[in-house]
């Protein structure tokens, strides 16, 4: 690897590093900073069982439980049982937690707003379509799994 590569790479990854860390510090008041894309999910999925939270990330529902106890302990999300299956289980965002995902979002607005200030406006949009790439790149290597609309192409923020 080239020194201008690797250079290129170390500056990438500090970015990254730089921008999570910095959110992760100012969220972490409110969530457990890893737990936010679950509740997010949730959020944008009302109604959701848990076993599906363990199929969309990969997790053991062991994990999922402890999540969910976790969001129901601190009033982030509440549990409806079924009336005609009292063993299904939905989860739903309470009033906090929808709270919580809107704080957070402001949060990561706010950095990605001090990360565009970078560019000038005639750069933005050639960068952001790199962006969009990138992300498609890492997520065909990654073991996340999206679902649809959550494919990084609609860039109207």
């Amino acid at each position: 690897m080239e020194a201008k590569d690797r250079q290129f790479y170390v500056l990438l990854s500090a970015l990254c590093t730089t921008y999570t860390q910095s959110i992760d510090q100012q969220i972490a008041n409110w969530i457990n900073p890893h737990y936010l894309k679950v509740l997010e999910y949730i959020r944008k999925h009302e109604g959701v069982k848990p076993g599906e939270l363990a199929e969309v990330f990969r997790m053991s529902k062991s994990n999922v439980t402890k999540i969910v106890t976790y969001f129901v302990n601190n009033d982030f999300v509440e549990r409806e049982i079924e009336q005609k299956d009292r063993r299904s289980l939905h989860l739903k965002t309470t009033a906090y937690g929808r709270k919580v995902c809107r704080e957070a979002d402001a949060i990561i607005m706010h950095f990605a707003a001090l990360m565009a200030e970078a560019f000038a406006d005639e750069e933005r949009e050639p960068f952001m379509q790199r962006l969009i790439l990138a992300m498609q790149k890492i997520n065909a290597e990654s073991h996340v799994m999206l679902k649809d609309g959550d494919d990084f192409s609609d860039t109207r923020f």
